[in-house]
């Protein structure tokens, strides 16, 4: 990983739509952004923080996630995400986050990663897809 990630940030917006609204069994539950969705691009956000640093052959891996849904926001309304390296420890980085819109505080929290050799976390994959495959037969 890259030296200079501790002073990282990355910026997403998203216009919320119907399909992102509150939803359960096909149903419509709140015609309002889902904390679902919130995860979802806490993650995107998180992850444009991170993969401008990964060094040739790294490869970064979710390892955590908190979320404070603070507000609604509407369909059509626009949710600008930002987050920020809050720590880098090893081989973790661990970065805030805010969702809001330009009438409130949406959701904020945290997101860590690890960062690993990209042939140790493929061998790891292929291990549990091994391990499933097995457990079916």
């Amino acid at each position: 990983m890259l030296p200079d990630i501790s002073s990282s940030s990355a910026e997403l917006s998203v216009i919320v739509t119907a399909e992102m609204t509150a939803r359960l069994d096909g149903r419509e539950i709140h015609p309002v952004y889902s904390t679902f969705w919130i995860a979802h691009h806490a993650e995107i956000v998180a992850r444009r923080l991170l993969e401008p640093h990964l060094e040739p052959g790294e490869e970064g891996i979710g390892t955590a996630l908190t979320i404070n849904h603070r507000s609604m926001a509407v369909i059509g309304e626009t949710v600008v995400y930002h987050a920020v390296v809050l720590e880098v420890g090893g081989r973790r980085v661990r970065c805030s986050w805010t969702a809001k819109t330009p009438r409130a505080l949406i959701a904020e929290g945290t997101q860590e990663q690890a960062v690993l050799p990209a042939e140790v976390l493929r061998a790891r994959v292929a291990e549990v897809y091994a391990a499933h495959t097995s457990a079916k037969t």
